[in-house]
């Protein structure tokens, strides 16, 4: 996310949209030394003026502002119940890059050749991780710069491939196999180009984590134990949507020795929305960037699915290389789409080995999310402070007996022209 307001506004945000963990990355260029930078965000109803206005006249240097980003990080972080990241958004020519959690600011080069060496020599580079971003065809991550080739896209470069560890998939999904063919290790995540102060953190994607600790999620994220969903994107279906893969009893994110079969077992769940199909694909030394492996139709709510594969194309599973899922559902005009994705498990060809039959992934129940009502006057609420009405009702939907409406016990948002966003609660 790098959205308009404070940091302090979009941790906030990320965590009234019920998010476990949300990492806030500034455009780089926010970060070059100006005098009118502003620590709490522009002043809106200053527009039009010559220059902008910083609200509460609060106007730092670049350092300052990098440093202050990070303190609002550590004290929104709190183990067990909300991890807090923070890192900056490349945005020079040849793609976005995502950089997190590097300790000191990086005065970053503007080609994308020299990034690449530059975060690979980078003294905090055992620290750092990165994420391509949105990536788009007709530009993105070609090496040399400009090369016409459609297929040079993520070409490979061993420089960034050691700290690039995620890619957003649900902006050209169709570029996901590729970045993986090319030999990329990266893990699925969905769209969080946010630049909305308060939908933070409202575009998600999942790790598979043993805790919910800053620790645990950056082990999760650096291990691409992930998976990116089509969700809560505004204007659009609400996907609370969960899936995992295993191949050979080895997580999604890890590498796995296989014999020329391999038994896979996918677990798939969205709590309102049925799934209308499920496929997993491999690909690897092909021309082709991925075949289907499988596909698996009318899924309903929750399933999972086991099976094992030994047909690889040409009869050549030497070549395979990784294999991943996707899921399917239908939209709000009944046409199919991807609306979910797996990190890969890698694969590694050895005819000695034996495939170990896989353990069943068993999800580990959710804690119940249902605020104790909160009594306000004539009217009893939800405590949860939803963004607006249709988020309201989302959030809440197949409840009965009551309905979405301002709650008074809302705070709202006082120091910005939206009084009356965050302020929707189910009552009756």
């Amino acid at each position: 996310h790098d959205g308009v307001g404070s940091p302090n506004q979009a941790y906030e945000a990320a965590k009234n949209n019920k998010n476990d963990f949300f990492a806030l990355t500034e455009h780089d260029e926010a970060f070059i030394d100006n005098p009118y930078l502003c620590l709490e965000g522009v002043d809106n109803s200053q527009a039009g003026t010559p220059n902008f206005v910083c609200k509460n006249k609060v106007y730092v240097g670049a350092r300052q502002k990098w440093e202050n980003l990070k303190q609002i990080a550590s004290q929104k972080n709190i183990e067990g119940a909300f991890v807090a990241l923070y890192g900056f958004e490349w945005t020079h020519g040849g793609g976005h890059l995502n950089v997190f959690e590097a300790p000191t600011f990086l005065t970053p080069p503007y080609s994308l050749g020299s990034f690449y060496s530059f975060l690979a020599s980078h003294p905090d580079r055992e620290t750092l991780f990165v994420q391509f971003n949105h990536p788009f065809t007709g530009f993105d991550f070609r090496l040399p710069p400009g090369n016409p080739d459609p297929n040079s896209i993520f070409t490979y470069n061993s420089s960034v491939a050691s700290v690039a560890v995620l890619v957003e998939t649900n902006q050209f999904a169709s570029l996901y196999p590729r970045a993986l063919k090319q030999g990329y290790k990266v893990g699925a995540t969905g769209y969080g180009d946010g630049h909305n102060a308060y939908f933070a953190g409202s575009r998600r994607y999942g790790v598979l984590a043993s805790g919910l600790s800053k620790g645990e999620i950056i082990r999760a994220l650096k291990n691409h134990q992930t998976f990116g969903v089509l969700e809560g994107r505004a204007g659009s279906s609400y996907y609370p949507l969960a899936v995992a893969l295993k191949v050979n009893n080895t997580l999604m994110g890890g590498t796995t020795q296989f014999n020329g079969t391999i038994n896979y077992e996918v677990y798939v769940k969205d709590e309102l929305k049925d799934i209308a199909q499920v496929e997993i694909r491999y690909g690897g030394n092909y021309s082709t960037d991925y075949f289907i492996l499988a596909s698996y139709n009318n899924v309903g709510r929750e399933k999972t699915i086991r099976g094992s594969f030994s047909n690889f194309a040409f009869g050549m599973p030497q070549r395979a290389k990784f294999v991943y899922a996707v899921v399917k559902q239908k939209d709000s005009a009944g046409n199919i789409k991807e609306t979910g994705w797996t990190a890969p498990v890698w694969l590694v060809y050895n005819p000695s080995s034996n495939p170990t039959p896989i353990p069943t992934l068993t999800p580990t129940p959710t804690p119940s999310r249902t605020p104790t009502p909160t009594p306000t006057g004539t009217l009893r609420c939800d405590s949860k402070c939803s963004f607006g009405k249709s988020q309201c009702e989302r959030d809440n939907q197949g409840k009965t007996g009551g309905s979405c409406q301002i709650n008074p016990a809302c705070p709202g948002v006082p120091d910005d022209n939206y009084q009356s966003y965050w302020r929707w609660s189910y009552c009756w």
